[in-house]
């Protein structure tokens, strides 16, 4: 047993969680689908928060749209996205500390991310984060949130069990995600209100408020 109780793994989602990233993806969204003349309000973005590229836009343009345009659409959102976030990268508050409390700690740290590999490059590169982690897992090309399939090949490729997996989580179908593959899952309120995460174990501010006893109670 850990120093956190049956806790052997911290599977972290990257946008609104490692990084305050979502004001980026809301702009880089505006300033793609304004080519398209389609306007999509934040409020509409911020439920989809946390599904694939190739999800949010089949759900905005319908599922008729050919595989050609999903590409296209994706590729010239992810480049915005990318020349920002390079420029704009900054830890969400108590995420260094406990991404170094948990590599002292012994406990293993995947991200399993949404988006594509070189959204999760740039951002890890930028922070220099890959130094806390054993697994990256980009469920681009899997079955979207709140599909659990991202959180479930992350736990594999750490060789540990589900129920000593905790998820940190800001998205709807993030939360849901986790829940569904049988883990244990923080959710921040980065990018949604407390009331609609209410089905995570744990819903805080940012990890600033997390401590030691709070996390152990998770995994008595």
């Amino acid at each position: 047993m850990s120093k956190f109780g049956n806790l052997k793994a911290v599977i972290w989602d990257m946008d609104g969680v490692i990084v305050d990233s979502g004001p980026i993806h809301f702009d880089s969204w505006h300033n793609t689908l304004e080519q398209y003349s389609l306007f999509v309000s934040e409020a509409d973005l911020r439920r989809m928060f946390g599904m694939t590229s190739p999800e949010v836009i089949k759900i905005l343009f319908g599922n008729e749209v050919t595989e050609k345009f999903v590409a296209q659409l994706c590729e010239e959102k992810e480049l915005l996205f990318r020349e920002a976030i390079q420029e704009n990268a900054q830890y969400i508050p108590g995420v260094e500390y406990w991404l170094n409390e948990f590599k002292q700690s012994g406990i293993k740290q995947a991200i399993a991310s949404s988006g594509s590999q070189e959204n999760i490059d740039a951002v890890l590169d930028t922070l220099s984060t890959r130094f806390y982690l054993d697994a990256v897992v980009s469920g681009k090309d899997m079955p979207s949130k709140p599909d659990p399939h991202v959180f479930i090949e992350a736990a594999k490729q750490l060789g540990v069990e589900p129920k000593n997996c905790l998820v940190i989580e800001d998205a709807i179908a993030g939360v849901a995600g986790a829940k569904s593959a049988g883990m244990k899952c923080l959710a921040l309120t980065t990018t949604n209100h407390a009331e609609e995460l209410e089905n995570a174990d744990l819903i805080l501010k940012n990890l600033e408020s997390l401590s030691e006893p709070i996390l152990t109670t998770l995994f008595l």
